[in-house]
């Protein structure tokens, strides 16, 4: 045992002394090509690219592409079977997954007139970003957060207008063109805001000639 130690120590001794004199020389260095950060300045069109910025954003285009494949392997191999996968990628993550808890019988999060069935809530709990997330850091910059999320449905036909030619005000933030004659659909159960500042007195709107309705955020009245 004694001389297996021996061996060791004189094996890092010479290594430690080779790589020093690798570092002191003055020569080409081994690696052939970009080391360290890449440029992030070519912020300009394709045509005013030049051969470092070409390189520099096929570097950033591999390693992203390596990094979305590594993601979809480990989604493809863990997300569906993680609790009882074997598999070494699954076993990475300090938690594997975030444990939320379900209920089946939560009371109604609006108003009870606006709930029409039972209410399911998801709650993930207090996400740490040390603990769950992996995001090393004093515990004075450490952040916990958590998501909870309610389903219910909800009478909206009680809350229609019904089909009509009037425009309320506010139609036209819902919309990329109104078409002439048309007639609308208003369902109102809270006012709709975008960017802070109010836009309409209704939810969302459907029009007679659309295929769909953009819907901006609202508060429950």
């Amino acid at each position: 045992m004694a001389v297996l130690a021996l061996i060791n120590l004189l094996v890092w001794l010479f290594a430690g002394i080779f790589s020093a004199s690798v570092t002191a020389t003055g020569g080409e260095g081994l690696l052939v090509g970009k080391c360290g950060w890449m440029s992030m300045t070519a912020n300009k069109d394709f045509p005013l690219w030049t051969q470092d910025d070409w390189e520099d954003g096929d570097a950033l285009f591999v390693a992203a592409y390596n990094g979305y494949r590594e993601n979809m392997a480990y989604t493809n191999t863990c997300y569906d079977t993680i609790r009882n996968n074997t598999d070494a990628r699954c076993k990475i993550p300090t938690v594997p997954y975030i444990e939320s808890t379900f209920d089946h019988d939560a009371p109604c999060p609006f108003a009870s007139k606006m709930c029409a069935g039972p209410t399911i809530t998801m709650d993930s709990g207090l996400i740490d970003s040390d603990i769950q997330l992996g995001i090393n850091g004093p515990v004075r910059d450490r952040l916990q957060l958590r998501k909870v999320t309610s389903c219910v449905p909800i009478p909206i036909e009680s809350y229609s207008t019904g089909w009509t030619d009037d425009i309320e005000s506010g139609t036209e933030m819902f919309f990329q063109m109104m078409m002439p004659n048309d007639t609308y659909n208003y369902y109102s159960v809270g006012s709709s805001w975008l960017f802070g500042v109010p836009v309409s007195n209704f939810t969302f709107v459907y029009s007679n000639f659309s295929v769909g309705s953009s819907v901006l955020p609202y508060n429950f009245k």
